[in-house]
């Protein structure tokens, strides 16, 4: 009597395991779609991270892009983006949704894989295509300039504003510099002119009533 219920139980038991594993066995899309690609075969075994199926859907995209390491420290989830497919005029909003742990390539320096998902139709985006992404990391106040016109850094900063056919210079706060555009906090408004600097031209003349200050050559408007 024993033997047949420890018989049972161990049958019970089986049954329990079996259901355990088919229910484990059901693999579920997070996104509505058609599978496009099977990489598992019955019986194969499959590693953390690795892709079994792709799938294409029709109401939700994700793209895929890599940064440099350098610039890891300054992504988060969650981070405002923009993809332009090739060939549109218009770019598509987006949010971080995965940033990589691990390199996604030997290079040096090191790339890391960042996905950016689409929070709209993704319109002129297709499955194994192309696009432009940019991540908003930071906002600043103030107004940008061309780099040119600005004369010196941070709180010693100069530029030379053109007004009524007059020139004034200015002191202004430096936000960021770059090469091309540089963000000023405070000193200018938006809409004022002010003078670039050109070294591809001649000495200035009087034509203008004024002398402009610092090296270089005549005055461009910006």
């Amino acid at each position: 009597m024993s033997t047949g219920r420890s018989s049972a139980d161990a049958a019970a038991a089986q049954v329990t395991v079996a259901q355990a594993n088919l229910a484990n066995a059901t693999v579920v899309s997070p996104i509505d779609g058609t599978v496009v690609t099977v990489s598992v075969t019955p019986g194969a075994s499959a590693g953390a991270g690795s892709t079994a199926f792709v799938i294409a859907g029709l109401d939700s995209y994700q793209v895929v892009t890599t940064v440099a390491v350098a610039d890891l420290p300054d992504l988060r989830v969650g981070q405002r983006a923009s993809v332009q497919p090739d060939g549109t005029g218009s770019p598509l909003s987006g949010s971080v949704a995965l940033i990589g742990l691990v390199p996604a390539t030997s290079g040096s320096p090191a790339t890391y894989s960042v996905t950016v998902g689409l929070t709209g139709p993704a319109s002129g985006l297709h499955a194994g295509g192309y696009a432009n992404v940019t991540v908003t990391t930071a906002q600043g106040r103030g107004v940008s300039v061309p780099t040119s016109a600005v004369h010196g850094f941070g709180h010693s900063a100069t530029v030379t504003v053109y007004a009524g056919g007059k020139t004034k210079v200015t002191r202004v706060t430096v936000g960021t510099r770059g090469p091309v555009m540089t963000r000023i906090t405070s000193g200018l408004a938006i809409g004022q002119q002010v003078v670039l600097a050109d070294l591809s031209q001649p000495l200035p003349t009087n034509n203008l009533g004024n002398q402009f200050p610092g090296p270089g050559g005549g005055p461009q408007f910006g």
